[in-house]
């Protein structure tokens, strides 16, 4: 009978130990479960803390001195550019597009107007000062937009006989669409004149998508005497392109 006892509390010692075993086994596993979420979470803070750390050292910075040490004075965005420079960019570009005369621009020359190749090798021809204003459009738009204006303009225009007076009636508020994309609503007239005699007058609405890009500056600086690269630094100056134009609602 003594030793029946003894077996039987031996047995029981064992399966509370099998218990308490298995219990701490649990609150092991528990332990690492906690403590694998708490190494994800802290990996995901770092690679986070990295990346801005690395966007914002890629921003341009505007540094002064102060007391003899040079410090941040703030960070600037590359690709903002203000509603007064996007108006500037616009209006200027408006005006040598849709105002054209009877010579080439900055001379007495007569303006036979530069002739171009489309997409279906067909030639057409754009006045010289519209050809000039066409560098401010992003390449793969520009050749597409010369050829569409081009049916709008007048074949008497290239003899001499007519020009185009140019007047701008609204340029709405700059709206960024992106990080560097911009957009704005221009409404204006072109009107026809042909021997001091009005033969047209349109009316055109648009909106005009503009892209930030790097500024234009002359190679040689003032003292560059190129007149083409002088009208290229006129356009590009404010580090902006236009690259869609739409819609064009006209009215005659």
């Amino acid at each position: 009978m003594l030793n029946k006892g003894k077996k039987t509390n031996i047995i029981e010692l064992e399966e509370k130990t099998d218990l308490i075993e298995s219990k701490d086994g649990n609150k092991i596993i528990l332990i690492f479960f906690i403590l694998g979420i708490s190494l994800f979470v802290s990996i995901l803070g770092n690679l986070a803390l990295i990346y801005l750390s690395v966007n914002l050292g890629t921003r341009e910075k505007i540094f002064v001195t102060r007391k003899g040490e040079i410090e941040i004075a703030q960070e600037k965005d590359p690709n903002f550019r203000d509603e007064k420079l996007i108006e500037e960019t616009v209006s200027n570009w408006l005006y040598l597009t849709h105002e054209w005369d009877s010579s080439v621009p900055g001379s007495s020359v007569k303006d036979s107007g530069v002739q171009l190749v489309s997409s279906n090798n067909k030639y057409f021809k754009v006045p010289t000062k519209v050809y000039l204003a066409s560098y401010l459009l992003e390449i793969g738009f520009r050749k597409q937009y010369l050829e569409e204006l081009s049916k709008s303009i007048p074949s008497t225009f290239y003899s001499g006989k007519v020009e185009s007076n140019f007047k701008l009636y609204f340029i709405g508020n700059t709206e960024r669409i992106d990080d560097y994309l911009y957009k704005t609503d221009v409404i204006f007239t072109r009107t026809d004149v042909e021997e001091n005699v009005e033969i047209a007058e349109t009316q055109i609405n648009q909106t005009i998508y503009l892209q930030a890009t790097k500024p234009y500056r002359l190679m040689l600086g003032k003292e560059d005497p190129s007149i083409y690269r002088k009208q290229l630094n006129q356009l590009l100056k404010n580090g902006l392109i236009i690259y869609k134009v739409s819609p064009n609602i006209s009215k005659s």
